[in-house]
């Protein structure tokens, strides 16, 4: 089941952003995030198995950007499944900004397939010792 990620998802997208993410999992924005109810979850049987967060709005290099996804993840076993594009598709209309790590081919040509295009790099912006990709779309 798809639904609008809640302040009860925090400890739960918490765990899952650690996860996939490990000392450079961002909670305060998860935080933030589940309080604004701005994002998504994949769920069966109680369990999130996939999540997008993203904030709505934000200002970079002088233009407003409808969505900047924050954070995405979908677990082992789920992936290849399209559960990452229909929580991407959840967004709407508008044009769209992420950030992704430029060794994570994968998601890369996930982004590719639904528009994105790269428009940026650089290297230990977020991750440690892990180049970054910025691509943004118009969906």
């Amino acid at each position: 089941m798809y639904r609008v990620i809640l302040m009860d998802d925090r400890e739960r997208l918490a765990r899952l952003e650690e996860h996939f993410f490990g000392n450079d999992a961002n909670f305060p924005v998860v935080k933030e995030c589940c309080e604004a109810e701005q994002g998504f979850v994949f769920e069966e049987n109680n369990s999130i198995k996939a999540y997008l967060i993203y904030k709505r709005n934000v200002k970079v290099k002088n233009k407003i950007i409808d969505f900047y996804i924050v954070s995405v993840g979908v677990l082992e076993g789920w992936q290849g499944k399209g559960i990452g594009v229909k929580l991407i598709e959840m967004l709407g209309s508008g044009s769209i900004l992420l950030h992704v790590k430029k060794n994570n081919q994968t998601a890369i040509h996930v982004y590719k397939k639904l528009g994105f295009i790269a428009i940026g790099q650089a290297n230990n912006f977020f991750y440690k010792d892990d180049g970054l990709l910025f691509l943004r779309a118009k969906l």
